[in-house]
């Protein structure tokens, strides 16, 4: 069958079969009551009958089978109702209206599964460059000098670098996902970062504390944390951000800094007193001559003491700076150390110390900046000179290799402790001992010395003995002709 009749229809022709079969009982009655021998109906005649009477049950039959296609129906016009998807208009022809509401759902349904997996791709897509976008972003925080740590909003830990172990010996695995007094046993950062779990104190400018770890008593962790904002909602906090630094330099910069001033202070202070104490004595119009010529002479030390300070403080600041000019020549070695020692010689001769100059007769030309190399052998012969004993010796010898100038400035003085060998070098350092202390100084001889030496591409040695002296071993290396 090309078409299912609808309810009317089929109303209809169960009435007209009901009505064709009594006929046909009725007709049937008449024959047999009129005597007519059935075998004399012809054989179509005889096969209208049952036709007949099978119509009903045929239509019972196909009636019961569809009632499933109408339930069907009934399901698929409320998915299609739900599903926001019009419906074809009523033909009261159950199967017709089945077919065309089902065509229209298959079609809405495949067009909005095309469109989900645009979509699935999409979010695929943005998920994956998400989680690029994040590994870069971890990794650059991994690299960072100093320990990180994020927080969501709730206070607990989504990430954290693995530098945070080393500052505060805390196991990274502790951190992630968990709270400030869950993994953290410093009351301080506790206290700091449970600031930062509330929305409404947030907003605040950062605040910052500083630990001494417990594993590591010789550091100190600077710990601050700052609040992240959304990149597009500037209202809205998304995080906390805690920055763990080794402050430790720092502190040590602040210390060696204030003790520098402390230095300089009391070293310029110290020369001036003693100025301003003679020029007091010199209003004296009564004062002898011995005490004027004294009081002048003072007056000229401490100012030449004076100068040297300023200078090497000047000179080290340059070179620490690096703005210092380095004005390399070549030098005439045996000219220039004669020279450099006679001036030494000459200043000290009043105070019995013997001078010995060893030189070889025809050292090298080398490359060298000719001013500085001056004030670092000066700075070296003077303190060769203050720390002598009496009628002690001082002596510059010079040896030469195939590569080397090697320069040796010894002298019979009061020697150097072996605890105070090692920072000998270092701005305004001075030995504790007594011997030291009564000679006055400031500390910023050999520092300058060293830098002036180290700026020449050699190397400076102390070996020294308490009570016999010490010997000073200078490095530079010789310039070749076929490097020049």
């Amino acid at each position: 069958m090309k078409k299912i009749i609808g309810y009317r229809t089929g109303l209809a022709m169960i009435f007209a079969c009901l009505l064709v079969t009594v006929l046909i009982a009725y007709i049937s009655t008449d024959y047999l009551k009129a005597g007519i021998d059935v075998s004399e109906i012809s054989v179509a005649g005889q096969l209208l009958w049952p036709v007949f009477l099978l119509l009903p049950i045929t239509y019972w039959i196909i009636s019961r089978e569809l009632k499933p296609l109408k339930q069907a129906c009934i399901k698929l016009e409320a998915a299609m109702k739900q599903q926001n998807i019009s419906q074809v208009s009523s033909t009261n022809h159950v199967f017709k209206d089945f077919m065309n509401n089902f065509e229209r759902f298959v079609s809405e349904v495949d067009k909005r599964s095309v469109k989900l997996s645009q979509q699935q791709f999409k979010s695929a897509a943005s998920a994956l460059a998400l989680t690029y976008q994040r590994q870069r972003t971890e990794s650059a925080l991994q690299s960072l000098p100093d320990a990180v740590l994020v927080m969501d909003e709730t206070g607990k830990a989504s990430f954290v670098n693995s530098k945070l172990t080393l500052l505060i010996g805390v196991n990274i695995d502790s951190i992630i996902g968990a709270k400030p007094h869950e993994w953290c046993q410093y009351p301080d950062i506790v206290n700091l970062l449970s600031k930062y779990q509330h929305h409404q104190l947030r907003f605040q400018r950062s605040d910052s504390v500083e630990i001494t770890p417990e594993h590591n008593p010789d550091i100190t962790v600077s710990v601050s944390a700052y609040p992240l904002f959304s990149s597009k909602e500037s209202d809205s906090i998304c995080g906390t951000l805690v920055v763990f630094k080794d402050i430790s330099s720092k502190i040590l910069a602040d210390r060696a800094r204030e003790e520098f001033i402390n230095h300089v202070s009391h070293e310029l202070k110290s020369p001036l007193n003693v100025i301003h104490m003679y020029a007091e004595s010199l209003l004296d119009p009564e004062l002898p001559n011995e005490q004027l010529v004294s009081s002048i002479n003072v007056i000229n030390d401490e100012a030449e003491r004076l100068g040297n300070l300023i200078g090497n403080l000047l000179n080290i600041s340059k070179i620490e700076a690096g703005s210092i000019a380095i004005n390399m020549q070549r030098v005439k070695l045996n000219e220039f150390l004669q020279d450099t020692f006679d001036s030494v010689a000459r200043s000290g001769d009043d105070s019995g110390i013997q001078f010995e100059l060893n030189l070889p007769p025809n050292l090298p030309n080398i490359q060298l900046d000719k001013d500085l190399l001056r004030v670092a052998l000066n700075n070296l012969l003077t303190n060769a000179v203050k720390y002598n004993n009496p009628r002690g010796k001082v002596s510059l010898s010079v040896e030469e290799t195939d590569e080397q100038i090697i320069l040796t400035i010894s002298d019979t003085g009061i020697g150097i402790a072996e605890k105070d060998q090692a920072y000998v070098f270092e701005k305004f350092y001075r030995a504790d001992d007594d011997e030291v202390t009564q000679r006055g100084g400031h500390g910023l001889g050999l520092a300058l010395a060293k830098e002036i030496i180290d700026l020449h591409q050699g190397a400076i040695q102390l070996q020294s003995t308490i009570g016999k002296g010490s010997v000073f071993t200078i490095e530079l290396k010789k310039t070749s002709s076929f490097l020049k």
